[in-house]
């Protein structure tokens, strides 16, 4: 994943095995940190543990010099593993369709990470999104009124996320007025800066 002089190093995750596939990587706000999706080796899987690199203590010959020394024993500190079964590409039959898929995304300015995982809700699948605070280290579900997640994406000032669904939960449907449930679930609080939860119910 990281590379120079033609020699890369692979991120090599305790107890997984070298060669899963690995996608998707991204950088923080401030480049501190650095996160990708692991795929999961499970039968007929498709999808990935989702896992953030600290290199905020890190200098990038500092990490070549001690990959250099024993390349085979080299392993990354700091990594955290966010979350399992975040969804993927894959998780859809690799359609065509998905071009440039997103299944996860950093806050513009805090470390917040948002991101969609397959649950299974009286055996039906569905893909709720939700969020991790670095500051609480917690994961939290979003309290959506809709359903079946995809192409998740936040404005660039942190107030919006963006996504497509298909379908909306029974909730919704019986309060017949999504104007409503739009201002009630979607914005965020106008102090986020103080307080980086989502409105209303993501604090449940």
């Amino acid at each position: 994943l990281i590379g120079w002089d033609d020699v890369f190093i692979p991120i090599n995750i305790p107890s997984r095995n070298i060669g899963e596939h690995q996608i998707d990587p991204l950088f923080n706000y401030n480049g501190t940190k650095f996160s990708f999706l692991n795929y999961q080796d499970e039968q007929g899987g498709k999808v990935f543990d989702l896992y953030v690199v600290d290199i905020s203590n890190k200098d990038c010959d500092d990490i070549r010099i001690k990959y250099n020394e024993n390349s085979d024993e080299f392993r990354f500190d700091d990594i955290i593993k966010i979350d399992n079964n975040v969804t993927s590409r894959d998780e859809f039959d690799g359609d065509d369709a998905l071009f440039n898929f997103t299944s996860y995304c950093w806050h513009p300015s805090k470390d917040i990470l948002f991101y969609i995982k397959r649950e299974f809700v009286n055996d039906n699948r569905t893909y709720p999104i939700y969020f991790y605070d670095f500051e609480t280290k917690e994961n939290k579900k979003i309290n959506l009124p809709t359903k079946n997640h995809k192409y998740i994406s936040i404005s660039d000032d942190g107030r919006y996320l963006v996504y497509t669904f298909n379908g909306i939960t029974e909730q919704a449907r019986d309060s017949r007025d999504l104007s409503t449930a739009n201002n009630q679930y979607f914005r965020f609080k106008n102090d986020y800066d103080n307080d980086p939860k989502l409105y209303n119910d993501l604090q449940d």
